[in-house]
């Protein structure tokens, strides 16, 4: 027929299937894997820490924004 061709001479794809797992189903370490150890976890710091007194300052300041808002809706 026309348009068909023969299957069987048709060639093949060739495909290489690699098992990446890195444990057996009963949960054991597969034979010829090496497992990547974690890495140490570096203590996180804040960039800047405010002593006593910065807070204190930013808290008294902020009271006095809130007397300061207050007094001009009552009217002072």
């Amino acid at each position: 027929m026309i348009g068909k061709e023969d299957l069987n001479n048709e060639e093949q794809p060739v495909l290489k299937v690699t098992d990446k797992r890195k444990f057996n189903p009963d949960g054991s370490v597969r034979e010829g894997v090496e497992l990547e150890t974690e890495k140490p976890k570096k203590e996180e710091t804040p960039i800047y820490e405010p002593n006593q007194e910065t807070v204190e300052t930013y808290n008294n300041a902020s009271v006095e924004k809130q007397v300061q808002a207050e007094a001009e809706e009552e009217g002072f």
